[in-house]
């Protein structure tokens, strides 16, 4: 009976020391997929982010197009309109 015991401890222990093992193994894997995961994230952003840089002399130069475009707009509409007010956009 004790002989029994005894084989059961062991059986358990053994056991728990195995599902230790495989609990601290699964963290370090979790951990190092989260750390791939992170650098994946920054590389994505700095690539938006360069992206976004090389593209903005084009929206400038697009935008400041749209703006005279409504400043003769602006005016036309003046020049038929004596009491013509426009709007000021503020951004």
């Amino acid at each position: 009976m004790q002989a029994s015991r005894h084989g059961l401890r062991l059986t358990m222990k053994h056991a728990l020391r195995a599902w230790q093992r495989f609990a601290v193994a699964d963290r370090h894997r979790l951990a190092a997929l989260e750390r791939r995961a992170n650098a994946l994230r920054r590389q994505h952003i700095l690539r938006r982010a360069l992206r976004a840089w090389a593209r903005l002399p084009a929206l400038q130069r697009d935008e400041r197009e749209r703006e005279r475009w409504r400043l003769g707009m602006r005016a036309k509409v003046a020049a038929l309109l004596p009491d013509f007010a426009p709007h000021h956009e503020s951004h």
